[in-house]
């Protein structure tokens, strides 16, 4: 069994680490490792969980010559296989002894890295919105059904509109 993640050894992303400027969630396994590969699946179906929160980056063993240095460096060993930190700028690793279960690993990222109240609000802002629209758009209803006419003419106005604020800022460039 292996690790799926698209954050698989992103330099651009481990170097973040290495800079210690941005919050990660790091794994250290290795494939050899029966631990590893019991806890494979339950990472794996956690993974997309944790990543609404923070950046999730795993490490293979032959790997980690490479890191071994800025592991050391913010005082984060590698305590055998598989070892999980949680990295916070300004702070110490954080270490993970918890069960190697799915809610688990989900259940501990979330605690130290809640979701912002701004990605929250950007959300509800963007479907209050869409409801809006929709909304609007039913008030054009006759005898239950909306009328076509009305809803194209809505259309037309909308991309005239977008179209005079292209051009408006080309102009001003």
């Amino acid at each position: 069994m292996e690790f799926v993640n698209h954050t698989h050894h992103n330099p651009h992303m481990i170097q973040k680490m290495h800079n210690h400027n941005e919050p990660c969630v790091v794994l250290i396994y290795a494939d050899w490792c029966p631990h590893c590969q019991m806890m494979a699946p339950e990472w794996n179906d956690a993974t997309p969980d944790m990543e609404e929160n923070v950046k999730v980056i795993k490490i293979e063993s032959n790997e980690l010559p490479a890191h071994e240095e800025m592991l050391q460096a913010h005082n984060a060993h590698n305590n055998g296989y598989p070892t999980i930190y949680a990295f916070k700028p300004g702070q110490e690793p954080i270490y993970y002894g918890g069960e190697r279960k799915k809610q688990s690993f989900i259940s501990w990222v979330k605690k130290l890295f809640p979701m912002s109240k701004k990605k929250v609000t950007k959300k509800k802002t963007a479907n209050k919105k869409k409801a809006t629209k929709k909304k609007r758009a039913t008030k054009k209803k006759s005898g239950g059904f909306v009328k076509e006419d009305q809803v194209e003419m809505a259309r037309n106005r909308k991309k005239k509109r977008g179209k005079k604020g292209d051009s408006s800022k080309t102009k001003s460039k």
